[in-house]
């Protein structure tokens, strides 16, 4: 029988954070345009002053990756999927090798794949094509009349909403599976990582306290 293997993506498949870093790349390829305004209010509200007393206080309002999105607002779907793909050269370019093999190794045995990752639809799910990976959660953005809004198009992809994803998919899908298995860099990923069968941490050069206090195992790959 198949195991249901989940893979996070940013610090777990690629070695940096993917979402801010994909919504600089679309706004460092415009021109000064219409857009300029939300460019500026963005960067302005996203700087370090307004997140630190935003994310003291309200840590679960994401308030500078919320910011940082306001920076594409009314920027066409069309382009936003262009960028996806132009994203991948840089995706590529920093792939964890250790757990890209995995990754690879796990498709070949024949398990029931997903990437459950904070960053966003695009540019993962295009990472994901052609590669035997059978389902993509992420953190959706919202468009209207095929231009972005600027917000999430639902809860972001982070913490508990990862395991209530799977959880629900497994449901709906009636995937029955010998074991659940979670690669995953961040102790924000506990939900998830408590509720598999296997929960894996992937640390770079040096181990993490919290692998041992959970009693999980631990990849240590050098950069």
């Amino acid at each position: 029988m198949k195991d249901f293997v989940i893979f996070d993506f940013c610090e777990t498949l690629v070695d940096f954070q993917s979402a801010d870093r994909f919504i600089n790349r679309i706004l460092d390829n415009r021109s000064v345009d219409k857009n300029k305004f939300w460019k500026q209010i963005s960067r302005f509200l996203s700087c370090r002053f307004f997140n630190l007393g935003f994310n003291k206080f309200f840590p679960a309002l994401i308030y500078g990756k919320r910011m940082k999105l306001l920076g594409i607002r009314g920027i066409t779907k069309s382009d936003i999927d262009a960028a996806a793909i132009q994203y991948q050269k840089e995706l590529n370019k920093n792939l964890i090798k250790p757990l890209n093999q995995l990754l690879t190794e796990h498709i070949q045995k024949g398990d029931y794949l997903v990437i459950v990752s904070g960053g966003y639809t695009p540019y993962i799910e295009e990472f994901s094509k052609g590669k035997g990976i059978q389902k993509v959660f992420a953190t959706k953005i919202r468009f209207k009349n095929n231009k972005c809004l600027g917000v999430f198009d639902g809860k972001d992809c982070m913490r508990e909403e990862k395991r209530i994803l799977v959880k629900n998919y497994i449901k709906k899908e009636k995937i029955i599976y010998s074991k659940s298995i979670c690669y995953s860099d961040s102790k924000s990923d506990l939900p998830i990582m408590e509720w598999v069968d296997e929960g894996i941490v992937i640390s770079k050069d040096k181990s993490q306290y919290w692998a041992k206090e959970y009693g999980f195992k631990e990849i240590i790959w050098k950069s």
